[in-house]
Order: structure tokens, then sequence, then C-alpha cells
């Protein structure tokens, strides 16, 4: 089974569903070098459409290389009006673990790692929600009678990035603080959420009680903790017999893979977690994932296509 998800990020804050023939009307085409704006997850996206067009191909006994030929249309500058839009299989836990068991062996079509390399392990992913109590008064007149909780949280985050064990895989980053009314009041509510990753599945719990176990400094401010661990590793032992076998169907086709290790999570970490051998960053090639400079390298997309067709017609 394969398995991709479409992603593309602008500046946008509404979301609307993207259908393949989305793509189509927006022109991505091999006459670029690059397609800007677009990375994590389209080019997987792209790359899942022709695979099954190539194995049609060899099917009906026609040249495989010429089918592979970059489609020449002409492109034109690309305006989406979507912020982290994603769409494909098991984007819910549960959906995710009844789709994947049908599967033996499960390619998956994310961005691949940097150098166009395979990734053949990553990282767990949580993400953790503090909201601090306080208590409001007038900042000039009363400044006393309040409980100040961006004060609170302040001090709690220092505490929560003293839990990061980056030589160890572990790593937290506070991405968003939110708290306040105005500036003359003593805030009574304010709340932030911290991104986890882990490279062993042994600190999930570790770093869980860390979290949880954190309690007030002022003695009237209130803690509340929300979330946990919602990826688990993807262990490489799940992926390095997919991997070989890539690598020399890859070779066959006349260009060459590499593996790496990634921080991000995907779906695959559900399949691996499973026991089913998963390989993930087959998608487009390109580089800037969650940044103004994401872009997938469009000539690419067809040894892409050609290497996960090669993939589907032999395991």
């Amino acid at each position: 089974m394969s398995n991709s998800s479409l992603h593309i990020p602008s500046p946008a804050t509404e979301e609307r569903p993207v259908t393949l023939a989305h793509l189509l009307l927006l022109g991505f085409v091999s006459a670029a070098a690059v397609l800007w704006g677009a990375g994590e997850g389209l080019g997987g996206g792209l790359a899942f459409a022709f695979p099954h067009e190539i194995l049609e191909v060899q099917r009906l006994g026609r040249d495989l290389h010429a089918a592979l030929r970059p489609l020449p249309l002409v492109a034109r500058p690309v305006a989406v009006d979507l912020d982290a839009v994603s769409v494909g299989i098991g984007k819910v836990q549960g959906l995710a673990h009844q789709v994947i068991r049908l599967a033996d062996r499960h390619p998956r079509l994310r961005e691949p790692a940097q150098g166009a390399a395979l990734k053949t392990s990553r990282k767990g992913v949580g993400e953790f929600r503090l909201t601090v109590h306080g208590r409001s008064s007038h900042a000039g007149v009363n400044p006393a009678a309040g409980i100040n909780a961006i004060a609170e949280l302040a001090r709690q985050i220092l505490r929560i990035e003293k839990f990061a064990e980056p030589r160890r895989g572990l790593t937290l980053n506070v991405g968003v603080i939110e708290g306040g009314t105005r500036s003359n009041v003593v805030p009574e509510l304010a709340r932030a959420r911290v991104d986890v990753r882990i490279a062993r599945i042994s600190d999930q719990a570790r770093i869980e009680q860390k979290i949880f176990g954190l309690k007030p400094f002022h003695p009237e401010a209130r803690l509340k903790i929300e979330g946990g661990i919602n990826r688990p590793p993807m262990e490489r032992a799940m992926a390095v017999g997919l991997f070989g076998k890539a690598k020399e169907l890859a070779g066959q086709l006349g260009f060459e893979v590499a593996e790496a290790a990634t921080g991000g999570g995907s779906d695959g970490n559900f399949s691996a977690a499973l026991g089913i051998p998963t390989l993930d960053g087959l998608g487009g090639v390109g580089d800037g994932a969650h940044a103004l400079h994401e872009h997938i390298v469009i000539r690419e997309l067809p040894r892409r296509a050609a290497l996960l067709a090669a993939m589907l017609a032999t395991l």
C-alpha cells in the first residue's frame, strides 16, 4: 500500500480541501527548475499521481522512458490561498490504524530529507497545552491583589526548556503563547502550546511525567496541563528492508538514493509502531519545510515516480 498526504502552506488562515483537479489547474509542471511555496506532502501528492500511470504503460507494453519524459507545459506562477491544508490517508490516528493494518509493506509519500535521502527513521511527536489561571486586578491601583498568569507561565516555560536533551534526541519548542487583555490589567489567564520530539519510545513516559508533574510557582495560581505524545517514533528497523529494495531499484533506474533520520513526524510513525515495514520520504525532492523558501525540485519528480512505480511492481 502507498500513502500520500497533501500540504500547501501559505500566509492565509482559511482552510479548504484540495483535489487532484486543483493541482492540474494550478499547472504544476516540469518547465521550471523549482516550484516555490510547495513542499511538504505536495511533492508526494504529485509523485503519487503518476506511478499508477507508469504501471499501466508497462502493462500495455509501451516505452517507459518515453512515458517519463517531462510534460511540455509552460510553468506559471502559483497563488494558493491555503494554510496547512492536508488531505490523505490516516490523518486521524484511529483511521490510520484501520487503513495500514491492511498492508504488509507501507511506502510512505512524504517529502524526503534534505539531499533527497529517504527517511528510515522519524522522531515521535507530541503537543502539550498549558493553561495558567491567575487573578485580575488593576495594574496601577492595586497590582498586589492580582496574580499575573503571564508571569507564572513565563517561569513555567523556563522550567520546561530545561527538560530538553538534544544529544538524546529529545527536544521541546514553546511555539505559541497567549494571554492578557490590556496593559493596565494584571492578566488572569495565559496559555502556551509546547511541541515535543522524542527519538526513543522509552522517553515518552519520562517526558510526559515531567510535564504533567509541573507545579505552580505562585501558591494561588492554578495550572492545567493537557496533551501528550501523539505519534510514536518510527524506528529504523522497520525501514531497513524496504530501503535496501529502494536502493537496488534506484540503481537499476540509473541513480542513487541515501537514507536519513528526521525530526518530523508522519502517519508512517503509526504503521512502523504496528510492526509494519515502512519507508518514508518517497515524495518530491526539495527544501525549506514550513519556511518561506519551501519548494520542490520539479526535475526530480519523474525519478521519484519511477522509483515508486518500481517498488509497487516488485513488492
